[in-house]
């Protein structure tokens, strides 16, 4: 839902962004359904290779609806278009992701069931509830959201997931190990060298991306001072 570069933001964006750059590398085709925001185009065609639609409403509107519904509409916006795009291409695989359940609508289409993989980057049962007398909606929001979640992921033949925390994580959920494939996020070393110098100071600098809360594993950063 947030696809770079118009709604740049997020690990997941992050993610799908470079998976499609490394595809079309090396020759395929790619088709990009991301979230509509302000001053994007609708359709985008950067290559020959790849194509980005921006559909549904902008992102925004989760604070009109609530983040269950606006999930939902969603889900029901990108099974439309996905419906519309396979009478002019014949998609091979299609990738979604559990936390947004865009695939929600199209798991249990048996046109559909063989060809999609849901890369499994969290869960709605990690979540940050605000406090405030609204807290309980909050609650009840992530909750619904979790069971969703938990049927998409029943319901799919081929579960990715970066870690074997992560597969951890789905087999305590209920979720069949052996539909459950570990492809970790490499670092590119060619690329990522950190300098081995020493420092003359005691003081320790570190770059922490994320949220400051352990659904973004800040309990890991007191690991590594420690």
């Amino acid at each position: 839902q947030e696809y770079p570069p118009h709604t740049n933001f997020g690990g997941i964006a992050v993610y799908y962004n470079q998976l499609a750059k490394q595809l079309i590398e090396i020759g395929h085709n790619v088709t990009v359904l991301t979230r509509h925001t302000k001053g994007s185009e609708r359709i985008e065609k950067n290559t020959k290779l790849l194509k980005i639609f921006r559909i549904g409403l902008p992102s925004w509107t989760k604070y009109l609806f609530g983040r269950t519904i606006d999930k939902l509409i969603f889900s029901e916006a990108v099974s439309r278009h996905i419906y519309n795009l396979e009478k002019r291409y014949k998609f091979d695989v299609i990738e979604t992701t559990e936390t947004y359940f865009e695939g929600l609508r199209i798991i249990n289409n048996k046109e559909y069931i063989n060809r999609i993989i849901v890369q499994s980057h969290g869960s709605n049962n990690i979540n940050v509830i605000p406090k405030g007398p609204f807290s309980f909606l909050h609650k009840l929001d992530f909750k619904l959201c979790y069971l969703l979640e938990q049927k998409l992921l029943r319901n799919s033949k081929v579960l990715i997931v970066p870690s074997e925390s992560g597969k951890t994580i789905l087999k305590n959920s209920g979720i069949c190990k052996d539909k459950i494939q570990v492809i970790y996020h490499g670092i590119n070393t060619d690329q990522f060298k950190p300098l081995n110098k020493k420092s003359s100071s005691n003081i320790l600098n570190v770059l922490f991306v994320g949220k400051l809360h352990k659904m973004k594993g800040i309990d890991f950063i007191w690991k590594v001072m420690s």
